[in-house]
């Protein structure tokens, strides 16, 4: 049975009402929001007491590149500081104090896919002028990293040259990884090695933290302690008693008789 004209209007309508339904609700949602791209936390700022306990936070500017391939072991670097380090509203180091880096070690890139890195160490930074702060970088080893997803999509593009591309397989076994290079201007973050006391401006006080003391560690002494007892003298070996000599017995003459 054929519905009528109108049946058919009213299904029309019912459409175009559920049709204009979801169109309405559609136009009312707000837009999805731009995704932000994830960066890495900010540095907090020095503490702006009277003390700078260590492992206080601070940034440089290299002034110099660093390559792994072109960079010798024990080449200095040149670097700035960043930002001023104030402490009790006295300016230690203006921003832009100079500070300088050693290039411990380098590893060029190898086969296969070993990037290049590179091993540093930072030289004390000088403040007010006549004091000496250590500092060491927060990554002293620095290399190449890839995160999780970078790994995977690399394998993943392997997999597929390996199945496309003939020789791929034996190809990727002598392909070099990349060299680890630091432009300039690139920002190195590090931190003091080192609490500093400035309630007197005039008279810094630089103090190391003591080294960790383990439960294990066997205490050190710079003399010898005395025994707790005294060794017994070993007991001497008794000594042989001589025998007595024998002593020669007389043996009386028979007495002669008269004849």
């Amino acid at each position: 049975m054929r519905p009528s004209a109108a049946q058919t209007a009213a299904l029309a309508f019912g459409f175009a009402a559920i049709w204009l339904s979801f169109a309405r609700a559609a136009a009312v949602l707000p837009p999805p929001p731009t995704p932000i791209a994830s960066q890495a936390p900010a540095t907090p700022p020095p503490p702006t007491g009277a003390v700078l306990p260590a492992g206080s936070p601070l940034e440089f500017v290299l002034d110099d590149p660093v390559d792994s391939k072109k960079t010798q072991p024990g080449t200095t670097v040149r670097l700035h500081l960043r930002k001023a380090l104030i402490v009790n509203g006295t300016t230690l180091a203006a921003a832009g104090a100079p500070a300088t880096m050693k290039v411990v070690s380098t590893r060029h890139a190898l086969a296969p896919d070993v990037d290049g890195s590179v091993r540093i160490e930072l030289q004390p930074l000088q403040i007010a002028g006549r004091s000496m702060l250590p500092i060491r970088a927060l990554h002293d080893y620095i290399t190449i990293e890839l995160t999780a997803g970078q790994q995977s999509t690399n394998a993943l593009e392997d997999a597929a040259k390996d199945i496309f591309i003939p020789g791929h397989a034996l190809y990727k076994n002598f392909r070099k990884g990349r060299e680890l290079t630091l432009p300039v201007g690139s920002i190195l973050r590090a931190e003091t090695n080192a609490s500093l006391d400035a309630s007197n401006p005039n008279a810094l006080v630089i103090a190391t933290p003591a080294p960790f003391a383990l439960s294990t560690d066997r205490p050190y002494s710079a003399f010898t302690p005395i025994p707790l007892y005294t060794v017994a003298a070993p007991t001497p070996r008794p000594t042989a008693t001589p025998k007595p000599a024998p002593t020669a017995t007389a043996i009386p003459t028979p007495a002669s008789t008269p004849t």
